[in-house]
C-alpha cells in the first residue's frame, strides 16, 4: 500500500524534474542568444546570479522547513 500511496507524489517529482528540464534549456538557448548578440550587459549577469541565489535560498529554506 506504501508504494501505491507513493505513487503520486513520485509521478509528480518526475514530472516537475521534467519540466524544469525543459524551463532549463529554453532559458539557456534565450540566454545564448542574448549573449552572443552582445546586448546583454553588466547589470544583466548581475540580476540572473542574483535570481539564482535567491531561488537556491528559498528551495534550501523550504526544504529545512518541510524536512528539517
Amino acid at each position: 500500500m506504501n508504494y501505491v500511496a507513493g505513487l503520486p507524489y513520485t509521478l509528480g517529482f518526475a514530472l516537475g524534474y521534467w519540466a524544469t528540464n525543459i524551463a532549463g534549456i529554453v532559458l539557456m538557448v534565450a540566454g545564448g542568444r542574448l549573449a552572443l548578440s552582445g546586448r546583454a550587459g553588466r547589470k544583466d549577469l548581475l540580476v540572473g546570479i542574483a535570481a539564482s541565489t535567491l531561488y537556491t535560498i528559498v528551495a534550501v529554506g523550504l526544504l529545512d522547513l518541510l524536512f528539517g
